[in-house]
């Protein structure tokens, strides 16, 4: 069977979709046994099962890109155009600091600008979580920007289109509205708050419910709830099923011998009573297609889990010494 319908069939990843193709990748792109091991392989080889952090995997190498140097003419355009990128960022923060040091010496903001004539820029009342746009910096700007007291300048300051210099003309401490402006934000917030809360206890008591009758849809005629009938899907393509991932996840776990989980799913603001009906064993025609890709795949499998062990057990009877030298 082709590697690429394998991994469609039996990977649990992402690329799974993609017949499990990587693309081209570098070494230090990957994980180290991952990389170890794909980098030991041939064109057209296949690897033996390989653990990391992410699971267990198979690696077939399809091609090899050699690395490559580019030429100096090939990057004479980029070169150039990072010195010039950094060159204009080095004359920027030159004329920022300028501005500071003639800020300093005028006495105030109002003086220098009024004497050099350069442009300020004036807002209006903002908030921490809500800086106007020619403010827009990295993420501790804000912090920075809300520890300055009124009266005060600030030294420069690294935004995303430069430089600023910002001098604080007035605090206004948070106010509570009035109950006026803000009664119908109030409200829904508050029946939306109601809502999810009955939403969540209706799928609660439509669980107990179900598990007390054996049956969901008897549960769900006493609590007047909906039911929606998933159609077969697997592991790998739980899109199939219409469901959030994590509910459909969930969904995975249940059996004849479990039908129903311990909890509701929940996804955002909706809730989730699942029931498992019945599933679709794969036919023993589909299997014995399978059957040597997967044969292989166990037998690599406890091969490492009994190699794992003989090197727990060496371990446990050896006495382990460290030369300083080799680590200086």
């Amino acid at each position: 069977m082709p590697s690429a319908q394998l991994a469609r069939e039996h990977s649990e990843d992402s690329s799974g979709e993609k017949g499990g193709n990587l693309g081209f990748f570098s070494k230090e792109q990957m994980v180290q046994p991952f990389a170890e091991a794909a980098f030991a392989l041939k064109e057209g080889e296949i690897s033996g099962v390989v653990e990391t952090q992410f699971g267990l995997h198979l690696i077939k190498l399809e091609h090899i890109k050699p690395a490559q140097v580019t030429t100096l003419a090939a990057a004479r355009e980029q070169i150039a155009n990072e010195i010039k990128a950094q060159r204009g960022k080095d004359l920027t923060f030159q004329l920022a600091n300028q501005a500071y040091e003639g800020i300093i010496q005028a006495g105030s903001l109002d003086k220098y600008a009024a004497e050099a004539a350069a442009p300020v820029q004036t807002t209006g009342y903002f908030t921490q979580s809500n800086l106007p746009a020619p403010l827009a910096g990295p993420p501790a700007l804000a912090k920075t920007i809300f520890a300055l007291k009124k009266g005060e300048l600030s030294s420069l300051l690294e935004i995303n289109d430069g430089y600023t210099i910002l001098y604080v003309d007035e605090v206004k401490e948070p106010q509570v509205p009035p109950l006026a402006e803000v009664r119908a934000r109030v409200e829904k917030d508050f029946l939306d708050e109601q809502a999810q809360a009955k939403a969540r206890d209706a799928a609660v008591a439509l669980l107990a419910q179900a598990k007390k009758e054996g049956s969901l849809g008897a549960g769900a005629e006493k609590t007047k709830s909906q039911i929606r009938e998933t159609p077969f899907f697997t592991r790998s393509q739980q899109a199939t099923s219409g469901l959030p991932a994590p509910v459909a996840a969930q969904g995975l776990k249940l059996s004849t011998a479990s039908p129903y989980p311990a909890e509701i799913a929940e996804n955002g603001t909706t809730f989730y009573v699942l029931h498992f009906k019945e599933s679709n064993p794969a036919g023993e025609d589909v299997f014995a297609g399978r059957k040597e890709p997967l044969r292989k795949m166990l037998t690599q499998e406890k091969q490492m889990q009994v190699m794992g062990s003989w090197l727990a057990y060496l371990q446990s009877r050896a006495t382990i010494t460290t030369d300083k030298k080799f680590l200086e």
